[in-house]
């Protein structure tokens, strides 16, 4: 629905439009990795920042929704590419 913030949110950080899980959770960018964005710090060391704050790769999330039956392999895979889980 236009203009109504809670599904808007919901489109976001629960479902995407089409029902899969959404992948992506903006809550996780903290002051530190915002200051990082914005100071251009290397991709390595944001990724860092963001690991110790809580943050988990795409793949290894991924697995964790295969576990809770959420996702099927095949889709993990599909939309993370291919390499190790850390890959």
């Amino acid at each position: 629905m236009p203009g109504n913030g809670a599904d808007e949110r919901e489109a976001v950080l629960g479902r995407a439009e089409d029902a899969r899980p959404a992948m992506l959770d903006p809550r996780l960018l903290t002051e530190e990795l915002r200051t990082l964005t914005i100071e251009r710090a290397s991709a390595d060391r944001i990724s860092e920042v963001a690991m110790r704050d809580g943050m988990r790769r795409l793949r290894q999330d991924g697995f964790e929704k295969v576990k809770l039956g959420k996702t099927s392999i095949a889709e993990v895979a599909r939309v993370s590419g291919t390499g190790g889980i850390d890959g």
